[in-house]
């Protein structure tokens, strides 16, 4: 426990460049849904409800993970299935896993970049 407070307090010093940028994803994720809602049912307050909701979900660390989780797969499916059609099967499930790996774990690191300059 000791070395996540040194972590944090580290963190706090210093702001790594890439992880602030990560956590503009996060708040873009955070907003996308709600806003897309929003649009859709011309309706400020299904954007509020869908916001509040959001946030909620990515303040509870098991919910947060599990939204990486699709959020990566997601991607990961599609990168996958774009790289398939135009280099075969091969290509496309190495490109897909690496898609996955690279923004799961974008995620993870913006979320303990977020946690460790959290007041």
């Amino acid at each position: 426990m000791i070395s996540a407070e040194v972590r944090k307090g580290i963190r706090r010093a210093k702001h790594d460049g890439f992880h602030s940028f990560a956590g503009f994803i996060i708040l873009f994720e955070m907003l996308f849904l709600p806003v897309g809602f929003g649009i859709i049912y011309k309706s400020w307050w299904v954007f509020g409800g869908g916001f509040l909701v959001s946030y909620l979900l990515f303040q509870i660390p098991i919910t947060a993970k599990l939204i990486f989780l699709f959020i990566s797969g997601w991607l990961a499916y599609f990168a996958g299935l774009s790289v398939y059609k135009s280099n075969g099967l091969g290509a496309g499930v190495v490109l897909g896993f690496l898609v996955f790996v690279i923004v799961y774990k974008t995620h993870r690191g913006a979320s303990q970049y977020l946690d460790d300059i959290a007041v």
